[in-house]
This record gives C-alpha cells, sequence and structure tokens, in this order.
C-alpha cells in the first residue's frame, strides 16, 4: 500500500487555526500518515521538521486548510500545479469556499484516510500583462478573480475591453472584475454581478461603479480570451492588477492584461453532500 501524505496549511495569524494543525499533524502521525507543512504553518506550529518547499507538493493525496476563504485561496494557488485535492475547515467568517466546520473534523479526517469523498473541480483563470513596449510580465493564476482598478486617487480610469476579436466596448469607472463562477459569488457580486454555478465556464466582466448606466455584467464563454487595455489611467503605476485578493502587477497607460481559462484546475473534496446552492442559501441568503 502507498504511504499516505497529507499536507497542512494554517491562516498561522489565528491561533485556533495553528492548534489545530499540530493536533492533526499529531493524529496523522500516529495513524501512520506521513505530515508535511508550509514554512509558515511548521514554524508557527513549533514544528520545523516537518517544513517541506513547494517542489514536494505533488508528493501529497491532499492538503487539509485551515482558515477561511482567502486562506482556501492562498492554497488554490500553490496546489493547483500539482493537482492536488484541497479539504478546506471554515475557521474564518463567511467560509463559501471551504467544506467543514471544526465540529465536522474528525468526521472529515476519518473520510480522507478511508478514500470517501468526492473530487469537485473548479475552473480558474489566467491573467497575463503585455507592456505597452510588448514586452511581457508575469503569469498570475486566480481562483475567484482578477481585477483591474485604481490604486489610491479618486479618479475615474478608462478601459476598452475586447473578447477574442470583438471589441466589448470602452468602460469609464474604477475599474473591472474578471471572475471565474467560483468567483461570481466575490467581489463581483458586490459589484452587481450575476451568481453564476461553478459547474460552468464562464469568466464574468463586471465593472466597478461604472460611469454609464448601460454598462452591465457580460458573461463572456470559458474558452473566449478577454483583454483589457489601459486607455487612461490617473497616474503612473496608479492603476493595480490584484488576484485574489492579492497583489498582481502595476498597470500604465498602453498596458493590457490578457485573461483566459488557465490549464490548471482547483480541486476541491467534498464530504458533506451539500449541493451549491444549499451553501448559497446558509451562506449569502441566510448568513450566520
Amino acid at each position: 500500500m502507498k504511504e499516505k501524505r497529507i499536507a497542512l496549511l494554517a491562516n498561522v495569524g489565528k491561533e485556533k487555526a495553528v492548534a489545530i494543525a499540530g493536533d492533526i499533524a499529531g493524529r496523522m502521525s500516529r495513524a501512520g500518515v506521513t505530515v508535511v507543512m508550509d514554512t509558515a504553518t511548521a514554524a508557527a506550529a513549533g514544528r520545523p521538521e516537518l517544513e517541506v518547499g513547494e517542489e514536494m507538493w505533488a508528493a501529497c493525496h491532499a492538503a487539509v486548510v485551515l482558515g477561511g476563504d482567502g486562506t482556501l485561496l492562498k492554497a488554490a494557488r500553490l496546489f493547483a500545479g500539482p493537482g492536488v485535492p484541497l479539504l478546506g475547515v471554515n475557521l474564518g467568517h463567511l467560509g463559501f469556499l471551504t467544506e467543514v466546520e471544526p465540529h465536522e473534523l474528525d468526521m472529515a479526517l476519518t473520510a480522507l484516510l478511508a478514500g470517501k469523498y468526492k473530487i469537485e473541480e473548479r475552473m480558474m483563470i489566467e491573467a497575463t500583462v503585455v507592456k505597452k513596449s510588448g514586452t511581457t510580465g508575469g503569469r498570475y493564476l486566480a481562483l475567484n478573480d482578477a481585477v483591474i482598478s485604481r490604486s489610491t486617487f479618486a479618479r475615474l480610469v478608462t478601459l476598452e475591453a475586447s473578447v477574442d476579436d470583438s471589441t466589448l466596448g470602452t468602460f469609464v469607472g474604477d475599474g473591472l472584475i474578471l471572475a471565474t463562477p467560483t468567483g461570481s459569488t466575490a467581489y463581483s457580486l458586490s459589484a452587481g454581478g450575476p451568481i453564476v454555478h461553478p459547474g460552468l465556464e464562464a469568466i464574468i466582466v463586471t465593472p466597478i461603479c461604472p460611469h454609464a448606466l448601460g454598462h452591465r455584467a457580460i458573461l463572456a464563454r470559458g474558452d473566449d480570451t478577454v483583454r483589457v487595455k489601459v486607455n487612461s489611467a490617473v497616474a503612473q503605476d496608479e492603476l493595480l492588477l490584484t488576484v485574489d485578493g492579492s497583489p498582481g502587477a502595476s498597470l500604465s497607460t498602453g498596458d493590457t492584461v490578457v485573461i483566459k481559462r488557465a490549464a490548471e484546475r482547483t480541486r476541491l473534496i467534498r464530504l458533506t453532500g451539500r449541493s451549491f446552492y444549499d451553501v448559497l442559501g446558509l451562506r449569502l441568503y441566510y448568513p450566520m
């Protein structure tokens, strides 16, 4: 029988998450399971011997993620490449992406070790920056969204969006959100975008505070390529690309952000049998 290897990633800013990580490490070790941690979790839990680099993630059968949706989004980017499935334990406020609550952890770990779970795959997007000079910047991966918005000054920016070879329009306002169906319940929803079932493949283009009554969110196909050109920014490097809430790149007039479906996919472990609509009602319509 192949040795089981479980990764633990915790929000180290939450004492409870770190304590649970240490407890899980002990329990898994006693069950004969190899446990590894990322650098921050290993340091916070006082288990430096469990620290491994990202090059070792591919050997893991699963990763247990302790925190809220932000922690799971971070884990999604880390583990998407090797395709490691994620079990999210909610220690945050909303927990829309996580699968179980702390009181369900015993059940979840038992099922995880027995292999009694399903895997749900989620579409991810990649964003690439093409500078005005034609040079290409880094590649940024996101499970929720890529956001192009002003950083500080309260002035309008002008963005020109196109889908494949067709011009979508010029958007004047605070910026644009390019969201996946998973991200449709996040920032895009707050900006007036639609809720989209995560089983669909689409890129949602949602204007942020548009200075035109007719500008509303648009759903592009999952295999479309969306390009957003900065026609006018407030000042040099005062426009930002953020991915899943993390800094991506500074943008200037003439730069273009290219967004398309990524080859990587986030694999989420499902145990409870709750559907997307169950979670929608529990977390958004009747939040705890």
